[in-house]
């Protein structure tokens, strides 16, 4: 296994670790900082280390050419994976919409359905430039959120929402779009 493939599997060991620390008690005491509790402080460092692994692995496979189909396959499934767990947090701690989060899960439930009807067909589905540019803005606001920032400027929320939102809708739609044929293809 190639270290790009190391690191997108690296992204599923942190993400049962960030679930354990909110269950853990003395964690929950302030730190000082931005207003943030040990607990948010530790997420927002995995959270930060994992985004970080998600722009790393796929520099490194392009870099020394190590590009592989579990590569293809496996990193998008982390990158929704270590959002999703992300958006849940912040929505237990009261600051992500829930209408924001049923969004995302929709276009990563029919994204992730075109991606296994590919399969069926052979085929792998990279992620597209609007995909990866809403996993880079998801991932910005997550962070902007993680670390209570939004206490700061409710506008520059709303706003960050609002790009990560339509960027989500807008990749989905591309997704489908591209690769409508395969739905076509699997009623017959």
């Amino acid at each position: 296994m190639n270290l790009a493939n190391k690191l997108t599997l690296s992204r599923f060991v942190i993400i049962p670790i960030m679930v354990i620390i909110v269950y853990i008690q003395p964690l929950d005491d302030p730190i000082g900082f931005l207003g943030l509790s040990i607990e948010q402080f530790i997420i927002s460092i995995l959270f930060f280390l994992s985004a970080f692994t998600d722009y790393l692995d796929g520099y490194i496979a392009r870099k020394t050419n190590t590009i592989t189909i579990f590569g293809k396959f496996l990193d998008p499934i982390a990158d929704k994976a270590l959002v999703l767990t992300a958006l849940t947090y912040l929505l237990y701690l009261g600051d992500m919409p829930y209408w924001v989060i049923v969004i995302i899960f929709l276009r990563e439930f029919i994204v992730s359905g075109l991606r296994l009807v590919a399969v069926e067909s052979k085929k792998v589905i990279a992620a597209g430039n609007l995909g990866k540019q809403k996993t880079a803005w998801t991932m910005f606001a997550i962070m902007f959120f993680l670390l209570n920032l939004q206490q700061f400027s409710i506008i520059v929320s709303q706003i960050l929402i609002f790009i990560f939102v339509s960027l989500t809708i807008l990749s989905g739609l591309e997704y489908v779009y591209h690769h409508k044929t395969l739905f076509k293809n699997s009623f017959k």
